[in-house]
């Protein structure tokens, strides 16, 4: 569970499902649900969700969503050096 207070969110994880709910501070409510299946990690910053999914063949590929409602914003797939860790 991480609290935002920038955003104003409360950000939840469920690591059966790999579903992150966001929920809003003013009253506790639901805001919406994320189903990302393969994401390793969630970080939040002011208006954003960047997404980081593991490794693949030497690259980490990322996501970018709005904070507000979950819309995509832009992906990134970042070449790793050999031995570098996340």
């Amino acid at each position: 569970m991480e609290f935002d207070d920038i955003n104003k969110v409360i950000v939840t994880r469920s690591h059966g499902a790999n579903e992150f709910k966001l929920w809003r501070y003013s009253d506790y409510t639901l805001a919406y649900t994320l189903l990302e299946e393969t994401a390793e990690e969630i970080r939040i910053a002011e208006g954003i969700i960047l997404l980081i999914y593991p490794p693949n063949n030497g690259w980490l590929n990322l996501k970018v969503l709005d904070i507000t409602d979950g819309t995509f914003l832009n992906a990134y797939n970042v070449k790793m050096k050999q031995g570098q860790s996340i």
